[in-house]
C-alpha cells in the first residue's frame, strides 16, 4: 500500500470477521482501531474515533515523508470528552 489505511470498528460489531482482521492487521500501512463498547452503528464513540483518524495530521504508522512503517494493529479506546 502506498497510502495509509485506517480500519475503524466497534468491538461489538456484528459484521466483523476476526480471521479477516488478523490478515488486515499484518498489512504494512494499515492500522486497525477497535473502539470499545460500540457496534456497527455509528454512535458518539465511533464517530469520535473516525473524526480523530481524519483530523490527525500524521498517521501513527507513517514517517514524515509518508512511507508506511508498520502494519501492527493499534487498539484505541475512544472516550467521550
Amino acid at each position: 500500500m502506498k497510502a495509509p489505511v485506517d480500519v475503524i470498528m466497534g468491538n461489538l460489531d456484528e459484521f466483523r470477521s476476526e480471521a479477516v482482521l488478523r490478515i488486515v492487521e499484518r498489512m504494512r500501512g494499515v492500522t486497525v482501531r477497535r473502539v470499545r463498547s460500540t457496534n456497527h452503528l455509528i454512535g458518539k464513540r465511533l464517530a469520535r474515533a473516525v473524526a480523530d483518524a481524519v483530523l490527525t495530521p500524521s498517521h501513527p504508522g507513517v514517517s514524515e515523508d509518508g512511507v508506511a512503517l508498520s502494519g501492527r494493529a493499534q487498539y484505541v479506546q475512544a472516550t467521550l470528552v
